[in-house]
């Protein structure tokens, strides 16, 4: 009896294993995107990176956590704005 549920245990317990070294890896960054009805946008660096405005030079010494763009408001159907960005250890 000792010696099956030392069996069974052993198994669990190399299944358990066999799935954490499946498991996804954790991604590098995280980043935060909300708009207001207003048009304007926040983008936020939640973890890991930096942000610049896209029509910048690209320095990543100029990176920022957030970044406020708009209002995008109006007649317009669509609102775009281009971003440098950088992995931040």
């Amino acid at each position: 009896m000792v010696r099956r549920v030392f069996v069974a245990l052993t198994l669990v317990g190399l299944g358990w294993a066999a799935a954490l070294a499946q498991a996804p890896p954790t991604p590098d960054f995280e980043v935060s995107v909300s708009a207001t009805r207003s048009g304007q946008i926040t983008i936020e660096c939640v973890r890991g990176c930096g942000l610049q405005f896209g029509r910048e030079t690209a320095e990543r010494a100029r990176a920022k956590k957030t970044f406020t763009y708009g209002p995008c408001a109006g007649t317009w159907t669509t609102c775009n704005a281009h971003l440098h960005g950088w992995l931040v250890p």
